[in-house]
């Protein structure tokens, strides 16, 4: 009987052992498991916080970006401004000049018109001394053949 009795121990044995053995799995499973999520949250938590550096380096980039177009724009635009007054001083000069060179060419053409006037007049006026001067000469010989 008493190997009976043994062998009626053993099982309940057996199984408080086998629960012992599947509270020690369970726990190990529990605390893989914890492991995995303390990792999985920690992976989580890097690529979070990466990409808010990533986000704010892009905000500050951006930032830097829109001041340096900013002052190159207005660099730009002081060139520009500058050209700009420069072009039309040029332009309002030579405007000037070709005013200039308009009235000596009117002057010009009514020095012309006066010298062929004046050209006109002393060559009728030679022509009438002349006349004149045959004139007088026949006036003078006439007197010069006479006793």
């Amino acid at each position: 009987m008493e190997n009976k009795q043994v062998n009626t121990k053993k099982p309940t044995e057996n199984k408080k052992r086998m629960s012992r053995k599947e509270k020690k799995i369970i726990q190990e499973v529990a605390l893989v498991c914890l492991f995995l999520l303390i990792c999985a949250g920690l992976i989580y938590g890097s690529i979070y916080m990466v990409d808010q550096k990533i986000s704010a380096m892009e905000t500050r980039i951006q930032e830097e970006f829109q001041q340096e177009l900013a002052s190159e724009m207005e660099v730009f635009r002081a060139d520009t401004e500058m050209t700009l007054a420069e072009v039309e001083e040029r332009v309002d000069g030579l405007k000037n000049e070709i005013k200039e060179l308009a009235d000596v060419l009117d002057n010009a053409d009514e020095t012309l018109d006066m010298s062929q006037d004046t050209s006109r007049e002393l060559s009728e006026r030679i022509e009438d001394l002349d006349e004149q001067l045959k004139s007088l000469e026949e006036s003078l010989q006439i007197l010069s053949q006479r006793p």
